[in-house]
């Protein structure tokens, strides 16, 4: 944890040792995806015998099923509101506020913690109107970039900034988006807090598969250098630039590269139709999305990302905790995982020729693989759950301090 405040106060749960503090998490979907999967770890890892969770989310298609029941069997309540939805809809999101209010009545928590942008914008005033002592945000990146056109992200950028003016903490995922929220003036330095996106980083360091037979069942050639990716296949992952990326590739080595993207959403179609219009259909794999991801990112020989706004980049932790070099574009948080080369290669975004010539980089030179794989190795261990969770268990209690809370 870095920049604004320092979390030495110990966790305080309340004014008296026999009531749990309830805590009730809100975001948009739990969709498959970093921020979805980052709030179920939370509500999942917070003591239950000091909290008393719960977790409303919006509308979801392709739900987090295994995290949901791990959710359950932990006894986070969870509470579904259709009327919470991703998109921009006046009447609906009026909707979703009343239904937030009435819920935040009965719950009556102690701490409100909300993820994501729509989910953050609604459920802080809905806690704002419920007059709940602590409000804490984590917006998982921003949106001031790379999600809409300048109107909406004008837009996006007013509305923030009036919701921080009550929000007690802003959580972020590095401290370069904290920067970010600054130089769009959302916020004060004093609220902003970094705290990591925790991964399960033994499970994606102690997965034993065996790599010729998950690269067969993804149908990567024999002595293919394969390219790996994960995400949701929307636009602001970017995925296209890797296939203009492999496509300069295959025109210098038509069997040398592969391409797997392990992932669900909206730009699926896009991706094969513009896999084909390349002539790369035979050296492109989309098998979907995975619970146990650890188990395919062996089949790679480098992980990349090509995102045009990355909060802070979990895959690439995901993948450093497998052994596997990593490179990505030079967005969000992304550089100060990596640092300049020394952890993953950073490339240009939004230039397909860079990261061609990263890729090819990494090929020609199994020394460089090696000693990234080493050090994302090393670097991953900062990023682990567990860490994730006492921080958070620590903000929780310096708030609770702050607000003097007594039993409501």
């Amino acid at each position: 944890m870095s920049e604004g405040h320092h979390l030495d106060g110990g966790p305080v749960v309340s004014n008296s040792r026999r009531e749990k503090t309830r805590v009730c998490h809100v975001i948009t979907r739990l969709d498959a995806g970093g921020a979805a999967e980052n709030t179920l770890r939370t509500v999942c890892g917070l003591d239950p015998e000091r909290y008393e969770v719960s977790l409303i989310y919006g509308r979801t298609e392709q739900p987090m099923t295994e995290w949901i029941r791990r959710a359950e069997a932990r006894g986070v309540a969870l509470h579904c509101l259709p009327a919470m939805v991703r998109e921009i809809r006046p009447m609906t999101d009026l909707r979703a506020i009343g239904q937030l209010y009435r819920l935040l009545g009965r719950l009556r928590p102690h701490i409100v913690h909300t993820h994501s942008s729509k989910a953050g914008i609604l459920g802080r005033w809905a806690a704002r109107l419920r007059r709940v002592p602590c409000i804490v945000h984590t917006p998982h990146g921003h949106i001031f970039y790379g999600y809409y056109g300048p109107v909406l992200s004008r837009l996006f950028r007013a509305v923030e900034r009036a919701t921080c003016r009550f929000t007690h903490r802003v959580v972020a995922l590095t401290d370069a988006e904290t920067e970010q929220h600054l130089e769009a003036k959302v916020g004060r330095r004093e609220q902003f807090v970094t705290i990591h996106s925790g991964v399960e980083v033994e499970r994606f360091e102690q997965a034993k598969v065996e790599r010729e037979a998950v690269r067969e069942r993804l149908r990567v050639p024999p002595g293919a250098f394969c390219i790996g990716s994960a995400g949701r296949l929307v636009a602001v992952k970017n995925f296209g630039l890797l296939l203009d990326a492999l496509s300069r590739l295959h025109h210098k080595d038509p069997d040398c590269y592969h391409l797997v993207i392990l992932g669900e959403g909206a730009e699926r179609g896009m991706l094969l139709h513009q896999s084909l219009d390349l002539g790369l259909h035979e050296r492109f794999y989309l098998p979907g999305w995975f619970e146990d991801m650890e188990n395919y990112y062996p089949a790679f020989d480098l992980f990349v990302l090509g995102s045009k706004n990355e909060g802070m980049g979990r895959v690439l932790v995901e993948a450093m905790a497998a052994g596997i070099p990593v490179a990505a574009t030079a967005v969000g948080g992304v550089p100060e995982l990596l640092g300049r080369d020394e952890w993953g290669l950073l490339v240009p975004p939004d230039d397909p020729q860079a990261m061609a010539e990263a890729i090819e980089r990494a090929a020609c030179q199994a020394e460089l693989r090696a000693r990234l794989a080493q050090k994302g190795k090393e670097r991953c261990r900062l990023y682990t759950a567990e860490r994730m969770i006492q921080e958070i268990d620590c903000l929780y209690g310096q708030l609770l301090n702050e607000q003097g809370r007594c039993s409501k």
